[in-house]
């Protein structure tokens, strides 16, 4: 394969741009994936957009931050794609289903091994920048853009909708990293994110556990409301009705992703010893089975530590194992099992030495956990 080079492009190159461009459509393409929307745009207003895009003080308030090539080819000068760089995942595009990569192959030039390389020299170029996490993603039936993604190490983390179809959205890790994640107090920054959440939860018909009642303040009121509820929960005193309690979101620091919540009861009335205890948590549909629920309990144990609580009491369902699991490989004992009328299930109840966990398991969670 002949060299490529990355090109900012420029007014200069006006005529080739769009002759690229007309190659696109000649094949009868109305969108041209990473072309930061030169497919719609006139050339110069194009250009006006990728540079105010280009850093923080001049993006606009719609832009996302990025940076847009054109892909060259040093023999002859020609340009035979374009790629999209994002810097930030900032919109929920973008963060849901568009990620920090988009590129096209002119048509005449495909089948060369252009497309691979090209996400490969936009991952380098995320990672000279300081980014250990890229996220790329296609169409669950584009075949061939699925193995360039598969050939620079992309590793399936969900599957979502988006204009009716199935996205596979991917992660490739700067070699020698790992996913790590951090419990956050939530806040307005996470207010998108939030409802998202709660979505996916109802698009899967899942059950939503260990958020403090977020799902029904976006039902019924705003997520800026259901913020100062959480800080009223904060400080309740103990009754038969109520105890003090916290809900945190468990963030994926490579993405920022909210992937998990956490709603921690900071003391126990006689209700909550019968059932439910002193923890609550899930992770959402689409991040299930990656181990992500045993880093947020071991977290979430990192937090009664905080508050000097010694034992926690967690119950699940006898029939869900997975949480089951989750609670024994961070140290939970048995005391019982109940039937529970409401529900007709038979639950599990289980206790957790706070100290001695923490400390135990810490080996066992360390490489996932923010420094």
């Amino acid at each position: 394969m002949e060299e490529i080079i990355f090109v900012r492009p420029t007014i200069d190159l006006r005529e080739k741009g769009l002759e690229y461009r007309e190659e696109h459509f000649k094949y009868g393409e109305k969108v041209i994936d990473g072309a930061a929307l030169l497919d719609e745009l006139n050339y110069e207003k194009w250009i006006d957009r990728v540079n105010s895009n280009w850093n923080k003080e001049t993006l606009k308030s719609n832009g996302v931050l990025s940076h847009t090539f054109f892909v060259v080819r040093k023999t002859d000068d020609r340009i035979i794609g374009i790629v999209d760089i994002r810097l930030e995942l900032k919109n929920e595009i973008t963060r849901r289903y568009g990620g920090n990569v988009g590129y096209s192959v002119r048509p005449s030039e495909r089948k060369k091994g252009y497309a691979t390389k090209i996400l490969n020299m936009a991952k380098d170029y995320l990672y000279t920048l300081g980014k250990t996490c890229v996220m790329v993603s296609c169409y669950s039936d584009n075949i061939a853009s699925e193995k360039v993604i598969l050939k620079n190490g992309g590793v399936l983390d969900r599957k979502v909708k988006f204009n009716n179809k199935i996205v596979h959205v991917y992660y490739i890790l700067m070699s020698g990293e790992k996913f790590k994640f951090k419990l956050v107090y939530p806040n307005l920054e996470y207010k998108k994110q939030a409802e998202e959440y709660i979505e996916e939860f109802l698009e899967y018909n899942s059950n939503i556990n260990g958020v403090g009642g977020l799902d029904r303040f976006l039902k019924n009121s705003t997520y800026e409301e259901w913020l100062v509820k959480i800080d009223n929960d904060l400080n309740r005193k103990v009754t038969e009705q109520k105890v003090p309690t916290k809900t945190m979101f468990l963030i994926r620091e490579n993405d920022n992703m909210l992937v998990g919540t956490i709603n921690i009861r900071l003391a126990l009335n006689e209700k909550l010893r019968k059932r439910n205890g002193n923890i609550g948590y899930s992770i959402r549909p689409t991040q299930r089975g990656k181990g992500y629920n045993k880093i947020n309990l071991y977290l979430g144990l990192c937090e009664c530590k905080k508050y000097g609580i010694k034992k926690v009491m967690l119950d699940c369902e006898k029939s869900n194992l997975g949480s089951s699991k989750t609670i024994i490989s961070l140290g939970g004992v048995l005391e019982r099992e109940y039937l529970d009328e409401e529900l007709n299930e038979m639950e599990q109840v289980y206790w957790i030495d706070v100290d001695k966990n923490v400390e135990e398991k810490y080996n066992l969670c360390k490489e996932f956990l923010v420094d």
